[in-house]
């Protein structure tokens, strides 16, 4: 690493690492060793990929973001099962188009920013197929292409107007957030890159999916209970994923000028801010077994969400701030609680 670069993330380190002391030890071993600064460097800078190169997926499954394909799958099939009192082979059928086309639309989205991403991908996530030269620029667009029109063609074919305008906003908010154009770009504010996060995974997938499984359109829908309940939960877990998933790429981004919230107040500040929304969520939860109609609901609820901010609150003490592979690990684990959590109450 060039001595510029060095000292520029040396600037990085006292703007994002609020913990002083590691600031320093950084700073002293630029100044009196520069062998052992460079090791230290090459160290950091390999954070992501000492994880990554341990993953055997294939460059495909890699490009589509498993994370975010589970997520979808488990919170489309919740929100349409809160919709019937009993499934039956038509709200099979109606399910299979939904979760077909959702999920094909999901990788379009994830593909999209991985495209516009790149360059910063090669510092945060050298893994990805794109940043890693596995796939080029055409193989990708291709790919997500093909996804667009196989997710559209499955929303006209099952003639279902939420579906339909449920994957074509999806598909807008993917491009306002990705496409690297004037008045585009969202994700460059912190603002609007978690309004958008917020907007698509709690608010048009659970009313966009729960209308489709309904048979019905938007207007006159009786909301109930579970439903207003997941979406409020889904509001902060939405913002948790916004402003989380940027904390282990904050190097690239720093680099790059994208002002994410952890490059403006430090990764201490906006772990601390996650983690209180995750105990409000988890709390939430809780609270909201007193609605539960049986004994072994009420249970259930507030003993699994008891159980999930446990787990996080305990993980979390657990995690070091200064590795990118530490922090990417516990991002992780708030997709499995909240898939979890979604599957078996929602």
């Amino acid at each position: 690493m060039s001595q510029s670069l060095q000292m520029r993330f040396l600037t990085v380190l006292d703007s994002t690492y609020k913990d002083r002391s590691t600031c320093e030890r950084f700073r002293k071993s630029h100044y009196l060793n520069r062998g052992k600064n460079a090791m230290a460097m090459h160290s950091i800078e390999n954070t992501h990929a000492s994880f990554a190169d341990k993953s055997s997926a294939p460059a495909l499954v890699r490009f589509s973001r498993p994370h975010t394909v589970f997520g979808t799958m488990v919170s489309v099939a919740s929100v349409s099962l809160m919709a019937v009192s009993a499934p039956n082979v038509i709200f099979f059928d109606i399910f299979g188009k939904a979760i077909c086309s959702a999920l094909c639309m999901n990788v379009a989205i994830v593909g999209l920013n991985q495209v516009y991403d790149k360059k910063i991908d090669m510092v945060n996530k050298p893994y990805l197929p794109l940043a890693s030269g596995e796939f080029n620029a055409s193989t990708a667009l291709f790919i997500i292409a093909f996804s667009v029109l196989i997710s559209v063609l499955l929303g006209v074919y099952s003639d279902s107007t939420p579906l339909i305008c449920t994957l074509v906003s999806s598909l807008a908010f993917g491009l306002m957030y990705s496409v690297d154009i004037r008045m585009l770009h969202w994700k460059e504010n912190p603002f609007l890159a978690t309004s958008c996060i917020l907007i698509v995974r709690a608010l048009i997938v659970q009313i966009g999916f729960y209308c489709h499984a309904l048979g019905s359109g938007f207007l006159g829908i009786e909301l109930r209970r579970n439903l207003v309940f997941s979406i409020f939960f889904m509001c902060i877990y939405s913002v948790v994923i916004a402003l989380f998933k940027d904390i282990p790429d904050v190097m690239g981004d720093a680099q790059e000028g994208i002002q994410t919230l952890s490059v403006r107040f430090g990764i201490s500040s906006t772990f601390k801010i996650c983690l209180l929304l995750l105990t409000l969520a988890y709390s939430c939860g809780a609270l909201f077994s007193k609605f539960c109609t049986t004994k072994l609901n009420f249970y259930i609820t507030i003993f699994g969400h008891a159980i999930g901010g446990s787990v996080i609150l305990l993980k979390a003490a657990k995690v070091d701030l200064s590795s990118s592979a530490s922090l990417h690990k516990f991002y992780m684990l708030i997709w499995k609680v909240i898939i979890f959590l979604i599957e078996i109450f929602y």
